[in-house]
């Protein structure tokens, strides 16, 4: 409960004005004055032990106590926020065993007797407490804190936290551990006889607590019930009746009664005196989950096949122990694991010879479907697993996972999480080995030598500067692995013109483009590293085409080695121009001058730490000659860490506008032709940090979409330095508003209202277009058939939560029959805005919603299915808002499944051969590829689980496909949106559950499997290619599942 500051005044008043509540200081013990005496410095000390649990921070803070009267003493400390803390959690139905946590001393049990207590109370009790949570406990039972507590927060109170404190602290738990106790330990824990008497001997010096851990703590409990409990291995059984009734007497656990041993178990790992005991221990497993599981339970089946899965992992694994694990089971053939949820993991012990030496290599491998996956590796060190103790886990170019862990003495247990999907799965290896520092470092550098000391060292700082919160080993394991990604780095080697073959090819190309305009590299220049300037100038002196210029505009800087560097290229190639600005005027004006060199009829942006690849200008040379209406083209881009190594490749989509609303995916590489860039004046001086996304909305504004082109190929290295944008918006705040300004002015120029937020968790931007003050008419159609129970959560979530005022349900009943539907529809019938449509035909998707259509009063349709819920009230404005938009067709939201998890983000066509969902099954809060998930997009299509567009609209394409009976119609209708030239889009602003295909069944008989594939059949003929590609995607994209991983199958040449 928690109480307002004018109540807590309140109540402060009442206490302080009259006299204290329930009790009156003749009851107590002189005491030298009682509690209308002054108060000494013992009765601060005491006061400060008693009821915050502590000492006093200094002799400071007593002096300025003694002499208060001692009962406004009590007050002050009973209502001081410290103490309100403390409670607080309790009174809200929260333990906290740490609660008022410390030993009892004589003097403070006299000062208890003396003062705080009536003649009458009971002294045995009184003398047999050792600890502070009981005492004060004691003490709320008499009336003179326990008058205090109640006044303040409500009678009953006290005696709630008195029962609470007795509980975290009686002395039997604290008491020395007895021969019985071990015994009973034994029989609990270990489930089974102790081996000696010797190890029973008592402990008088040990509180049972303390016992108790030592077992809970042990590696046999740890394989006997908290691994098995983790993974729904353990099987639970019947304790003995005298284990029952000690555990109940000595540990103070009151759900005995039944023997169930996982139950007895999972309550003493809870007991607050117990669970504060284990709090400083090592453990190797997570105690809530184990009580989860444990409370839960397990069959024996499911126990065995668990069994079975460890021990098949075993066998392939080397130094290595399987602990526990997570959605996996063996598949029926023994030679493959089932991937049974999105959250696959194995804990893992490495063992044997594997801690034996400096360093720990990892080996695993894991595949689904043939395809290498994306793990995670998560490190205990002693504070469990966590992000902040994990790195990223990219196969190799043989599929591999790679890890080099440090300190591996210390490492208590690793968790493997081996993919984020559903499937089948091959795990080949789990292979864990020891390795000396020489063979690292030989096999990293060669030979470590002062040149491998330095990289070794450069890498360790600076993932230690990244993640600060990260225990050292940690930081040292992620610096010692793999950096890049491995997986990307087999996509380089197959797709990219690295071999001599392919530099070939690259030269026959150059020599047979005929149209060769030449195109100047802008470069503002500050302060960039000597190395970083050098490879810039480099990479465009290596450029296969050749008719280019640099033009670079130093702006004032300090380093001297910058104009060095330059005026050396300038003198030794012609086609660089360079410009030293005599005042430093930031990077808006930098541009400005390095333009003011550009002689070309086109202009590249590049960065003056940045690289383009060889091929760069020579593949926007030949997209320029073979598309002559395009003025502006943009090319995918990666990342290059501090060895040079190449990573997180951002594969594009092809022009998208609410896209680039949300974030610059445009830039890099960039090429522009000079006079739009001239024509719109150049860059903005106030837009410093987001004044490409400034220009690039000043151009594209004006021109039609097929005027801007994408080249789908990675030609701008990004350099991921310390404070570079690459690293994260977060290092630059000043970006984020300045970008905000940026997409505001554009909306404004394009006379569209809207406003502009900054979306904090990814630090882009969402835009709220303004709906009119007549808010138009929603028609929501929702087809259903019977099962009212589902159709009734849609209907009720809708009417309950929805927060736009305008808008109508039609209901169409597809040939109802059951008596609680009819009644239902009646009922509904009644409400204002509610309408049931008849529909009594043979079930057909299209043909429904095209008959409701009909009937729909709203300018705007949604087609809605019967087994959404909503989530968001503003559901409906936030599709509707962007619906109404002129060139806006059809709007989709994002879609979970009960357990959370995406459904739905938009369609992908051409996935599966036909089309599946985008970033399927990922969890609620992922920001998705490249942040995708959290920001509005244009895509080809979208699902009609949650569909709105004009109902204009809907006509002048017309319709659904009615050939189209039950699947891909939404598709169908999306693409001939887009085909009549209307943008889709899909918004994560706007979320529902959906309980998919719940009320038409799975496509799981004969009759219905051939209805879906001859409805892939009808879609594959009508779109051909179309289908196959889609242009909000990318060809570097996989087509074979919905991850948004790398497609590493596909060759360019």
């Amino acid at each position: 409960m928690e109480y307002s500051m004018q109540e807590v005044a309140r109540r402060l008043k009442r206490m302080f004005s009259g006299s204290p509540a329930s009790f009156t200081a003749s009851q107590y013990q002189s005491n030298e004055g009682g509690l209308t005496a002054p108060a000494s410095g013992e009765d601060v000390i005491n006061c400060y032990r008693l009821i915050l649990g502590r000492p006093p921070e200094n002799e400071t803070v007593i002096a300025e106590k003694v002499g208060i009267e001692r009962q406004q003493l009590l007050h002050a400390f009973m209502f001081s926020e410290e103490f309100r803390k403390d409670t607080r959690s309790f009174l809200q139905g929260e333990l906290d065993a740490n609660l008022f946590e410390g030993p009892v001393t004589g003097d403070l049990r006299r000062w208890v007797h003396d003062l705080l207590l009536p003649g009458d109370h009971d002294a045995a009790r009184l003398a047999e407490i050792q600890d502070l949570a009981p005492m004060l406990g004691f003490c709320l039972r008499y009336p003179i804190l326990g008058g205090m507590l109640d006044a303040a927060l409500g009678d009953g109170r006290a005696v709630e936290l008195a029962r609470f404190a007795d509980r975290l602290g009686k002395p039997r738990l604290k008491a020395s551990t007895s021969r019985e106790d071990l015994q009973n330990c034994y029989l609990l824990f270990l489930e089974r006889a102790p081996e000696s008497d010797l190890v029973t001997a008592e402990r008088p010096d040990t509180p049972l607590a303390e016992s108790v851990c030592d077992f809970i703590a042990s590696p046999e409990f740890a394989a006997k019930v908290a691994y098995p409990a983790m993974d729904g291995r353990y099987i639970t059984h019947l304790v003995p009746s005298a284990v029952a009734a000690w555990a109940s007497d000595r540990l103070l656990l009151e759900g005995t009664q039944s023997l169930d041993a996982a139950a007895i178990i999972a309550e003493a790992l809870t007991q607050p005196a117990i669970a504060h005991a284990l709090q400083g221990r090592r453990l190797t497993w997570v105690v809530e989950e184990v009580v989860r599981r444990l409370q839960f339970g397990a069959g024996v089946e499911a126990a065995q096949k668990l069994a079975s899965l460890h021990e098949r992992l075993e066998q392939i694994g080397q130094n290595v122990e399987v602990l526990a694990s997570n959605d996996m089971e063996i598949s029926a053939n023994g030679h493959f694991v089932e991937f049974t949820g999105g959250d696959p993991w194995l804990i893992l012990k490495p063992t044997g010879p594997a801690i034996e030496g400096d360093l720990m290599s990892f080996r695993f491998r894991a595949a689904i479907d043939g395809h290498a996956t994306t793990g995670q590796l998560y490190l205990d060190y002693g504070t469990g697993f966590s992000e902040t103790n994990s790195l990223p886990l990219v196969p190799d170019r043989d599929g591999f996972h790679k890890a080099t862990v440090a300190a591996p003495r210390r490492l208590l247990a690793a968790r493997w999480d081996p993919a984020a999907s559903i499937g089948t799965a091959s795990i080949s290896m789990l292979e864990v080995t020891p390795l000396t520092t020489d063979a690292y470092c030989a096999e990293e550098f060669g030979d470590l030598g002062e040149a491998g000391t330095s990289k070794l060292l450069l890498r360790v700082s600076m993932e230690a500067s990244r993640r600060p919160d990260a225990p050292a080993a940690v930081v040292l394991t992620r610096a010692l692995s793999p950096s890049g990604d491995a997986g990307y780095t087999h996509w380089i080697a197959r797709n990219e013109f690295q071999s001599a073959k392919g530099a070939v090819e690259l030269k026959l190309r150059n020599e047979a483009l005929k149209q060769r305009p030449r195109i100047s590299v802008v470069v503002p220049v500050y302060n960039p590293p000597a190395a970083s300037l050098a490879e810039m100038i480099a990479s465009v002196r290596g450029q296969i085409y050749d008719n280019w210029e640099l033009c670079i505009a130093d702006d004032a800087s300090t380093q001297p080695h910058v104009r060095r560097t330059l005026e050396e290229a300038a003198a030794q190639d012609h086609r660089i121009k360079v410009l030293f600005r005599p005042e430093n005027g930031h990077i808006c004006q930098a541009s400005n001058s390095a333009l003011e060199l550009a002689s070309g009829s086109w202009i590249a942006m590049l960065d003056h730490d940045d690289v383009l690849a060889p091929h760069a200008l020579l593949f926007a040379a030949e997209h320029i000659a073979e598309h002559p209406e395009v003025k502006i083209l943009y090319s995918d881009e990666d990342k290059l860490d501090e060895r040079g190594q190449r990573f997180d490749p951002y594969f594009k989509p092809d022009f998208s506008p609410e896209l680039l609303l949300a974030q610059n995916y445009m830039n890099h590489m960039t090429v522009v032709r000079t006079d739009l860039v001239r024509d719109a004046g150049g860059w903005r001086v106030g837009f410093e940090g987001s004044q490409d996304h400034d220009l690039i909305f000043r151009i594209v504004e004006n021109l039609k979409p097929s005027e801007v082109g994408h080249l789908p190929y990675v030609l701008y290295h990004w350099r991921a330095l310390t404070g570079s944008t690459a690293l994260g918006n977060e290092q630059k705040d000043y970006v984020l508003e300045s970008g905000r300004a940026s997409v505001r002015d554009h909306l404004e120029r394009t006379k569209r209202r809207a406003k502009v937020e900054i979306i904090d968790q990814v630090h882009h931007y969402r835009v709220r277009h303004e709906l009119p003050e007549e808010r138009p008419l929603v028609s929501l159609i929702i087809p259903t058939r019977d099962k009212v129970d589902i159709l009734k959560v849609a209907v009720d979530s809708i009417l309950e939560k929805s927060t736009y005022d305008n808008y109508e349900i039609l209901v169409v009943d597809n040939g109802s029959v059951q008596p609680e539907s009819l009644k239902y529809f009646a009922e509904i019938s009644q409400i204002a805005g509610v309408r049931v449509l008849p529909y009594p035909h043979p079930f057909n998707y299209s043909k429904i919603n095209n008959f409701a259509a009909e009937h729909a009063k709203g300018p705007v349709i949604a087609l809605v299915n019967n087994d959404v819920e909503v989530i968001t009230p503003d559901w409906i404005e936030e599709m509707t808002a962007w619906a109404i938009q002129p060139e806006i067709g059809c709007v989709g939201a994002k879609l979970f499944y009960p357990d959370m998890s995406i459904q739905h983000a938009g369609v992908i066509v051409g996935i599966g051969g036909c089309a599946g969902h985008s970033h399927k099954f990922f969890p609620h809060d992922a920001a998705g590829y490249f942040n995708r998930l959290q920001v509005h997009q244009n895509l080809s299509a979208v699902t009609a689980a949650c569909l709105f567009l004009r109902k204009d609209v809907f006509f002048e394409v017309g319709g659904l496909e009615e050939e189209l009976s039950v699947a891909f119609n939404d598709v169908d209708l999306c693409l001939r949106v887009r085909e009549a030239g209307y943008r889709n889009l899909f918004t994560p602003f706007a979320k529902l559950f959906h309980h998919e295909s719940i009320s038409r069944g799975a496509e799981d008989t004969p009759e219905k499997m051939a209805r879906a594939a001859s409805e892939v059949r009808f879609m594959q003929s009508r779109w051909g290619r179309k289908l196959m590609v889609d242009p909000f995607y990318s060809p570097n994209l996989p087509y074979d599942r919905e991850d948004f991983g790398i497609n590493i199958a596909t060759l360019r040449h």
